[in-house]
């Protein structure tokens, strides 16, 4: 059994010379990167799942009696779903890329 295999050889350098250029300079491949990370999270986030996958844990009735100790009242939360009271943390989200690290 015989297999030919022909390929442009022009079209392979224009690969390799690009995939050369991504290597040195890999500051659009890490803003993608860290793009699709930040979107993964925050995805996760507004759906309450853990990284896993899993759903987070349902908060306890002592945390939901919680009282702010500045006001003395129980706390104010935009949501009883767990890490969303104030809206802080998923505010707090950023991607960022400096360099060769992302």
């Amino acid at each position: 059994m015989q297999f030919d295999i022909e390929f442009e050889t022009g079209y392979l350098y224009r690969v390799l010379i690009a995939a050369r250029q991504a290597i040195t300079n890999p500051h659009e491949i890490l803003e993608s990167v860290a793009e699709t990370v930040f979107n993964l999270n925050r995805d996760r986030h507004k759906q309450g799942l853990a990284p896993d996958g899993s759903k987070w844990k349902a908060l306890s009735p002592l945390t939901l009696a919680a009282i702010d100790p500045d006001t003395k009242k129980p706390f104010k939360r935009a949501s009883n779903d767990p890490l969303k009271r104030s809206g802080h943390m998923l505010q707090s989200l950023n991607r960022q890329v400096e360099g060769n690290t992302a």
